[in-house]
């Protein structure tokens, strides 16, 4: 047993590895329109867009209503992203839409991608 443990080399301070470093959201966002992803800690994602460069013209009963049809449920939705090819915060539509998803049921986090990082909106940023 003592002969398995000091020649074990997955116990052996000698070993290699690697690590990479990526964002798995900017493979998501190519191309030069907005998306918005709903994810699911499954792996599922489901993505609408209206192929429009500033905005995916979709109403949050819209979004919840496809997602129904899937199969999944809002109220178990992890998070959900959308772009913005422009580098500015979270605007107006955004914030409507984050209301109405939440009136939904949608419990998650509500993220933006942009060139300058992801942000994500809090209820207490401005929303009441």
């Amino acid at each position: 047993m003592l002969l398995f443990i000091c020649s074990n080399p997955y116990i052996s301070d000698d070993v290699d590895y690697y690590c990479d470093d990526f964002n798995q959201f900017s493979k998501w966002f190519t191309e030069p329109v907005e998306y918005a992803y709903f994810f699911w800690l499954d792996g599922t994602v489901v993505r609408f867009t209206s192929y429009e460069w500033n905005t995916v013209s979709c109403a949050p009963i819209e979004a919840v209503v496809e997602i129904t049809k899937r199969g999944y449920d809002i109220k178990s939705c992890f998070f959900i992203i959308h772009n913005h090819l422009l580098p500015a915060g979270f605007s107006e539509p955004d914030r409507r839409f984050y209301r109405g998803i939440k009136k939904t049921g949608f419990q998650g986090l509500f993220l933006l991608y942009t060139d300058r990082g992801v942000f994500m909106l809090r209820d207490n940023d401005g929303l009441d």
